[in-house]
């Protein structure tokens, strides 16, 4: 995010802010066909895993 940030010229605290909701509302999910992991991404840096194994 950092790019967009800067090509944005916001103010720091603007900048900040607009880092903080992304990684408040950031999760990433892999999908295989047996294999299943979703990674939840908290505001205060705390990561949850959950992991599914189909095998």
């Amino acid at each position: 995010m950092s790019p967009m940030i800067k090509e944005k010229n916001l103010p720091e605290k603007e900048a900040e802010k607009m880092l903080k909701k992304g990684i408040e509302s950031l999760n990433i999910i892999k999908i295989s066909p047996y294999h299943i992991i979703l990674k939840e991404f908290h505001s205060d840096f705390s990561l949850r895993k959950l992991e599914w194994n189909l095998n």
